[in-house]
């Protein structure tokens, strides 16, 4: 049976051999078998590293495109701030719910946001956001997601969706779907100049694994995702 707990500005949640914890609305660790699969809050990532296309910065400002709306409208400080979170638990599961905004440090803009985190009594978590934009945004987000930490030893990856080399939206059909596996290191191309690399469209399912510990995101029906052994900081 679910258990579920509130203590200060925490809601936990245990189950058969799990234990969830979220705070501020937001799941921020996650246990399971006596082993730390995530140890560090889930956070929504508007942003991403230029690529060319995006625009070139510090150039003529015709030739910054995209990539100069992206950095005025200080997209890579956005961040989810919870005016109101709760819990609630029956058949069979326990709901997480908050309201809040993702937005930028200065400028009056953002999402409202609705997140739901439906914890079963196996473990699993699904995860529903609705956002309702707000303020003069750009006409292009660089990208809609959410962004976690993993032990450095879930170095194993497989997947079944487009591969085995990265994919885009708008570069994507020499990609063939199928079940792929590789190292972490093995998902991305460096490109000489740091910018986005790693995504893999049309995703059906991931999971990461190493070390005794495994994660997997099934989606519904599917998703796009990137794995890497750096910070996304580091391409910027």
């Amino acid at each position: 049976a679910l258990k579920v707990e509130c203590g200060g500005r925490r809601i936990y949640v245990s189950g058969d051999g799990f234990r969830a914890e979220f705070e501020s609305g937001m799941l921020c660790r996650y246990e399971k078998g006596g082993n730390v699969i995530i140890g560090a809050p889930l956070d929504f990532r508007l942003y991403r590293a230029p690529t060319d296309n995006d625009g070139i910065l510090g150039m003529r400002s015709w030739s910054e495109r995209n990539a100069g709306i992206w950095n005025e409208m200080q997209l890579d400080t956005m961040r989810y701030f919870a005016e109101s979170v709760g819990a609630e638990s029956g058949d069979g599961c326990a709901v997480i719910f908050s309201h809040g905004k993702l937005l930028p440090n200065t400028k009056w803009c953002g999402f409202e946001l609705d997140v739901r985190f439906t914890v079963y009594g196996d473990g699993k978590i699904l995860v529903g956001v609705h956002g309702k934009p707000y303020g003069k945004l750009p006409d292009r987000l660089p990208r809609i997601g959410l962004h976690l930490t993993l032990d450095g030893a879930m170095r194993s990856t497989e997947w079944y969706g487009r591969g085995p080399r990265h994919s885009y939206a708008d570069f994507k059909k020499s990609a063939r779907f199928g079940l792929y596996s590789c190292d972490i290191a093995d998902t991305y191309f460096l490109y000489d100049k740091p910018q986005e690399t790693g995504s893999h469209e049309n995703t059906a399912f991931v999971t990461v694994s190493g070390g005794g510990k495994s994660l997997s995101v099934i989606g519904e029906p599917e998703f796009a995702f990137s794995y890497h052994d750096f910070t996304l900081e580091a391409l910027t």
